[in-house]
C-alpha cells in the first residue's frame, strides 16, 4: 500500500487541504485514492490520542473517534483496493516515525510499500502569532517571546532516517511560495510532482481568517474573566465568542487592525530559533527561509521587561475605538444588553459591519449563551 502522509505542521493550511480533500473524497477514490478522515477540517488530528497525545477535548472520545476511523478505512482498503492512501493530522508533527508505521500499517491491514511524507513550515515569527491566537481559544495564557524556541528539524532528521520512507518534503507556507498563492493547489500540485498521483482537481476551500488585534485581546481577557480555572480546554462560550468574530469577519472583512508581533517580540523569536532555521536551509536547500522577517529591531532585551501575560504587551496598538465597540456586543460585559436593551449594541454593531446579515449573526451569538431577551429583541429587527 502506498501512503501519502501530511503531518502539518500547526497553523500552515492543514484544514483547507483536510477540507478540500474530504469535498473531492469519492473522486478520489474513484481514481483508487483513499482519504477517509474523522473530521472535514480536522483530518486525522486524532490518531496522536493513540500515542498518548493529548487534544484540547476529550482525549478519551477522539481515541474512540480514531480507532473506529481505522477500523473503517480497513473495511474501504479491503472493499475497494485503493493504490494510494492519504493521511493528514498537523498533530502528527511529532509522533515518532516508527510508531506512526505501525499506526499505519495497523489501520490499512498491510505493510507499506511507500511512504512519501509532506510537511509545510511556516517561518517562526508568523507562527508564532498563529499559536498564540490559537493557544488563546482555549486558554488565558500563553508562552512568552522569551521561551519560544521550536526545534522543527528534529521531526525531519528523525524521517530521513527511517528506511521505510521513500520521500521526506518540506514545503514553506508563505504565499509568495505556494503554487497559485494557496496551500492547497501547493498540495495538489506537491502530489502531482511527488508521489505522482494523477489526483482530480480539488477545490481550493479557504479558512476563516484570524481574529484582530483587538478581538485577540478581548477572547484572552473574557477567559480570564470568567473561566480562569479551564486554561488548556475548548469551553463552549468562549467558543461562541471566537464563532462570532469569525463570522462577522467574514462578512464584509477582518474588523480591527491585523494582529501583528512588536518589532522586539519579532527579533526575540528570531535570535532564539535563528539556529533552528539555518538547520531547515540545509536539510532542504530549496525551501529557502529567511532570517529577517518584518520590522525587526536588533536588541530586544530591553523591551521584554515590558512583556506581562496580557497579549496586549507583545502585539501592536490596538484600536480603542473598535475594541469598545466590540466588547459592548458581549453580554457579559454589559449591563444593558443583559437586561435586554438591545438599542446600543445594534448601533454599535452596525457601526462595525453594514452588512444586514450581522444581525442574525448577533442574534445566534445571544440566543447561543442564553441571553433570550435580547436574542427575542435582535430577531425581531
Amino acid at each position: 500500500m502506498k501512503v501519502i502522509l501530511h503531518i502539518g505542521d500547526a497553523k500552515c493550511g492543514s484544514s483547507a487541504i483536510q477540507a478540500s480533500l474530504s469535498v473531492a473524497a469519492n473522486d478520489l477514490l474513484d481514481q483508487g485514492i483513499l482519504y477517509h478522515a474523522p473530521n472535514p477540517t480536522n483530518g486525522h488530528s486524532c490518531y496522536t490520542t493513540l500515542f498518548a497525545g493529548k487534544t484540547r477535548g476529550d482525549n478519551e472520545q477522539q481515541k474512540r473517534l480514531a480507532l473506529q476511523n481505522m477500523s473503517e478505512i480497513r473495511e474501504i482498503v479491503a472493499r475497494r483496493q485503493p493504490e494510494y492512501v492519504i493521511f493528514s493530522g498537523e498533530t502528527l508533527f511529532n509522533v515518532a516515525p516508527d510508531a506512526m508505521i505501525a499506526q499505519l500499517t495497523e489501520a490499512l491491514g498491510q505493510k507499506l510499500s511507500e511512504l512519501h511524507v509532506l510537511a509545510y513550515l511556516r517561518h517562526p515569527v508568523p507562527l508564532y502569532l498563529s499559536n498564540i491566537q490559537q493557544t488563546l481559544k482555549a486558554s488565558s495564557r500563553f508562552l512568552p517571546p522569551s521561551s519560544y524556541r521550536r526545534d522543527t528539524p528534529a521531526t525531519f532528521v528523525r524521517w530521513r532516517a527511517e528506511p521505510r520512507c521513500t520521500t521526506v518534503t518540506a514545503r514553506l507556507f508563505d504565499r509568495s511560495n505556494l503554487v497559485d498563492g494557496s496551500v492547497v493547489p501547493d498540495f495538489e500540485h506537491y502530489l502531482q510532482m511527488v508521489p505522482k498521483i494523477p489526483v482530480p482537481k480539488l477545490s481550493d476551500v479557504q479558512e476563516n481568517s484570524s481574529l484582530s488585534t483587538e478581538q485577540t485581546i478581548l477572547v484572552q481577557r473574557f477567559r480570564r474573566d470568567f473561566m480562569p480555572d479551564d486554561d488548556g480546554r475548548f469551553m463552549p462560550r468562549s467558543n461562541q465568542l471566537i464563532h462570532f468574530f469569525e463570522k462577522l469577519n467574514n462578512l464584509e472583512g477582518r474588523i480591527g487592525t491585523q494582529a501583528a508581533l512588536l518589532p522586539a517580540v519579532q527579533s526575540c523569536i528570531m535570535q532564539r530559533n535563528a539556529p533552528f532555521i539555518a538547520k531547515l536551509n540545509s536539510l532542504f536547500p530549496d525551501l529557502k527561509m529567511t532570517k529577517q522577517y518584518g520590522s525587526m529591531t536588533q536588541n530586544w532585551q530591553p523591551f521584554s521587561k515590558s512583556w506581562t501575560d496580557d497579549v496586549s504587551s507583545i502585539l501592536t496598538e490596538p484600536d480603542s475605538r473598535q475594541m469598545a465597540l466590540l466588547k459592548s456586543l458581549i453580554p457579559e460585559y454589559d449591563q444593558q444588553l443583559r437586561s435586554g436593551d438591545i438599542s446600543s449594541a445594534v448601533a454599535n454593531l452596525m457601526s462595525l459591519v453594514k452588512s444586514p446579515r450581522s444581525i442574525s449573526v448577533f442574534h445566534n451569538f445571544l440566543k447561543s449563551g442564553g441571553f433570550e431577551r435580547a436574542a427575542v429583541s435582535v430577531k425581531q429587527i
